[in-house]
């Protein structure tokens, strides 16, 4: 099916979309062969997903939203809520900083359910848990922390560091639970590194990795299982880690069967959990994210760069390296794949908009996973990096129809930086 989709400044493109019904009589009508639905979401749910993956849309004009007031996406038709108030204004109960965000594309913003939202201010009060359907204001985390993660499959649960302590808090209870005190480690601040910042639970929530600097102040990696309580043996790794940027981060994959090291853009090893190397990925890969594949398979998804596959989405599969290509043209981004019940796809920042990389300017695209290219082009994000906070860092939902993302709107300044959400269940209008 194709139609005439208005880009900006009244420009008229041929577009391809993907019509997507849900409820009883759920169809697709897929842009590409094997096209698939999001899934259920109630007799009313129907959307309209960009699915061109050759056309230019040109960021277009438009006033920054309201605080909780949705705009449409003149180009693409998704909702867009600005979820974050205006600095230094009280605005629900929130003193509203300049820059007020979710914390990366590797960090699940949504609990298990997604009904609630946490995000970062740099107002008062700092990390806030936001209503995960209308984004207002409902708590602060007034407990001390270091890194901190939702549970992915507990809604009640966040799972959080404290100096030598690996914690969980209950949010329903009200209560904190100490699941296991390391005191072969110093107790100061950050002494758990999860990741550091990039690193994740597996999707079932019984595996976690750690980087901690042992008190001869070597630092080592490992794995831990919280159901048994069990840490496995960990890899040494010398004086250099984290502080001193020679390291990157370590994460658990997504299905608690590997630990993934990642020193540079060029080096990265896969161990098992006693860290025994699995090898070395044999292609360079950057701001990826790890995930289970539809084929039942820990994958790491992310932008290849440098090299000769530079700019491009790649696939590449833990136990062997066996590497799919997912993208050709334009330059990728933060990969995020947040979206652990949407298997198959990955959720792509494309923030530059250098004319030399087309056709994805300012976007979020999901990519889906298989090589076949298929994409679905979600919304422009406004966003103009002039610093490390400004990246967008798109993260999506566990159900992958709404993706959060940080932007300045424009702002050739840098400030205020704002958070979005894209909501794909409510679109304009539908295209016939």
């Amino acid at each position: 099916m194709s139609l005439l989709v208005a880009a900006s400044r009244a420009t008229i493109v041929l577009a391809v979309v993907t019509i997507i019904e849900s409820g009883p009589a759920a169809r697709a009508i897929p842009a590409f062969p094997g096209a698939e639905s999001f899934g259920s979401s109630g007799p009313a749910d129907r959307r309209v997903l960009v699915a061109d993956p050759n056309s230019i849309f040109n960021t277009p004009t438009v006033p920054r939203p309201a605080y909780l007031q949705p705009i449409i996406d003149p180009v693409f038709r998704t909702r867009i809520t600005r979820i974050t108030g205006d600095p230094g204004r009280t605005q629900g109960g929130v003193t509203w900083g300049d820059r007020a965000r979710h914390h990366s594309s590797h960090d699940q913003a949504w609990n298990a359910d997604e009904s609630l939202l946490m995000i970062f201010n740099n107002g008062t009060p700092d990390d806030l848990l936001l209503d995960g359907e209308t984004y207002g204001f409902k708590s602060a985390l007034d407990f001390r922390h270091d890194e901190i993660r939702w549970h992915p499959q507990e809604r009640h649960l966040l799972i959080y560091t404290r100096g030598n302590q690996l914690k969980a808090y209950n949010l329903k209870a009200n209560t904190h639970e100490t699941l296991h005190e390391f005191i072969e480690y110093a107790d100061t601040r950050y002494a758990l590194k999860l990741g550091p910042w990039a690193g994740n639970l597996s999707n079932d929530g019984k595996w976690i990795a750690f980087i901690a600097q042992a008190r001869s102040g070597e630092y080592e990696a490992f794995a831990y299982d919280i159901e048994k309580d069990k840490k496995h043996r960990p890899l040494e790794l010398g004086r250099h880690g984290p502080d001193d940027k020679t390291l990157d981060w370590v994460s658990m994959s997504a299905s608690g069967q590997y630990v993934v090291v990642h020193w540079t853009d060029t080096n990265t090893k896969v161990y098992d959990r006693d860290m025994n190397l699995v090898g070395k990925l044999p292609e360079n890969i950057s701001h990826f994210d790890l995930a289970v594949d539809v084929d039942g398979e820990d994958v790491a998804v992310g932008v290849s760069k440098p090299g000769k596959y530079d700019g491009s989405l790649i696939k590449l599969r833990l136990r062997d390296g066996h590497m799919t290509r997912l993208t050709f043209k334009a330059y990728a981004g933060h990969t995020s794949t947040r979206n652990i019940r949407r298997r198959g796809w990955a959720y792509v920042t494309y923030q530059t908009r250098s004319r030399n990389w087309p056709p994805f300017f300012d976007e979020v695209v999901a990519v889906k996973m298989d090589g076949s290219g298929q994409v679905e082009r979600l919304a422009h994000m406004h966003a103009l990096e002039t610093d490390y906070p400004t990246e967008a860092q798109a993260s999506p939902s566990p159900d992958g129809k709404r993706v959060v993302f940080a932007s300045t709107w424009d702002s050739a300044s840098g400030r205020p930086i704002g958070c979005y959400v894209i909501d794909t269940r409510h679109p304009a209008a539908s295209h016939e």
